[in-house]
């Protein structure tokens, strides 16, 4: 079975776009990393190496000078109305003066381009001759947005009746990307732990093939003192070798690139997680939910449904009773770890109501001291089986991962309600 190896980069690239007066989209994303993707290959050259991409920061400077200067409604200026009238009138005045329009796109797969937001861009004047627009608020809530290696962001401009950017006006694009590579090679062996590619397994097997021949000729020449005492010599020597050589290979290994099996977030197939890889044993058998027979589901407690249903993949309706810091865990046996980069979940299919509205993510080795993972703010569910990701910083290895609800659901109660739940990151063993 194939063993994965995961290594990633924080590839901090800055880079800027000059003055765009067209309005078919175009990508403002890099390139994947290649010197990282060379020194990969250079380590394994046998291996297939995929990547996906994080976006971390993407702003836009813009100067526009080609059209009238913006003018702040009166009412914001004189404060003649509440706060709620001001910022509507604010907001209004963003689109009801002279402006060009900039989109925003998510690319997925060939000539899929889903906009995903505008923003208008206005004359502020001498004083603010260049000011920013954040386009990481267009994309998402989170600290990051992730695009798989298919996948691209673009950006268009759009005639709002005031025409395209002409010699005066500038916009200039700076980002802040994290790319991870996953290294997958068949050629590697997993011992004791231990990621050994095939050909020093081979070298081990030499060593231990000749060690056996030494000792088949030692017991069958016993009446050859002297004979017998060379070869004892020489196997003490082989042995000494074989040690040598496993013990380098756990020097090399030093724990900080996981080892067993990876499952990141793919946006086409959100299920396809490490409760999948457990459940199709990696994929050789039809789907079985692996609880309870290799995890453990547990809830604070059980209102409607059971703990099964968060891993059936069917999307039968589970929530608890109406209880502050409610909570969902999985158990994923003393025989193996999980370090998560990811969830995901699916929204309740019975009633349109009752999605959690932050969650806090745990992790423990003990099922009774649990460390933060990751906060899980303003999900955004707004209707029935709907698929919500969080991506964040890879976790220590835990056996035990809760998530527990944090204030009140959309529906201002304590019900805490799901689908399904999915886990992406690293398993160590199925």
């Amino acid at each position: 079975m194939p063993n994965t190896i995961t290594e990633s980069l924080k590839s901090q690239i800055h880079f800027s776009q000059g003055s765009i007066n067209n309005t078919t989209p175009v990508s403002i994303l890099p390139s994947t990393n290649t010197a990282l993707k060379q020194s990969l290959q250079a380590k394994y050259p046998s291996a297939v190496i995929s990547s996906y991409l994080e976006i971390r920061l993407l702003d836009l400077s813009v100067k526009i000078d080609s059209i009238t200067e913006y003018e702040l409604p009166e009412s914001v200026i004189e404060g003649v109305v509440s706060p709620v009238g001001q910022n509507r009138d604010l907001v209004r005045s963003l689109w009801d003066n002279p402006r060009k329009q900039l989109n925003v796109y998510h690319k997925f797969g060939i000539g899929v381009n889903r906009l995903r937001g505008s923003i208008s861009l206005l004359n502020k004047g001498s004083v603010n001759s260049y000011y920013l627009e954040n386009l990481m608020g267009i994309l998402t809530t989170e600290a990051s947005y992730p695009v798989s290696a298919n996948e691209d962001i673009l950006i268009g401009l759009a005639d709002a009746g005031y025409g395209l950017l002409l010699a005066a006006d500038e916009i200039l694009f700076t980002g802040v990307f994290t790319h991870y590579l996953t290294v997958t090679n068949d050629s590697f062996l997993n011992v004791n732990g231990q990621v050994i590619e095939l050909a020093t397994f081979d070298q081990l097997q030499s060593v231990i093939t000749n060690t056996n021949n030494t000792a088949t000729a030692i017991s069958t020449n016993a009446s050859n003192i002297a004979l017998n005492t060379t070869a004892i010599n020489n196997l003490g020597a082989k042995i000494t070798s074989l040690e040598n050589i496993i013990n380098s290979l756990i020097s090399a290994s030093n724990g900080s690139t996981p080892i067993g099996f990876t499952k990141n977030y793919n946006s086409a197939n959100p299920s396809d997680d490490l409760i999948n890889l457990l459940g199709t044993n990696n994929g050789t058998v039809a789907y079985v939910n692996p609880h309870p027979s290799k995890i453990t589901n547990s809830a604070s407690s059980v209102e409607v449904g059971n703990v099964s249903f968060f891993t059936d993949r069917i999307n039968n309706d589970f929530y608890t009773a109406n209880t502050t810091n409610s909570w969902v865990m999985v158990d994923f046996g003393s025989a193996r770890t999980v370090r998560l980069n990811g969830l995901g979940w699916k929204s309740r299919s019975a009633f349109n109501g009752n999605h959690p509205a932050n969650l806090i993510i745990e992790g423990s080795n003990n099922n009774s001291s649990f460390e933060l993972i990751a906060n899980w703010q303003n999900i955004g569910f707004t209707n029935v089986t709907q698929d919500r990701y969080t991506a964040f910083a890879i976790s220590p290895a835990y056996r035990y991962i809760r998530v527990r609800q944090s204030g009140l659901n959309s529906s201002s109660s304590n019900f805490l309600s799901t689908g399904e739940i999915y886990f992406y990151g690293t398993i160590s063993a199925l």
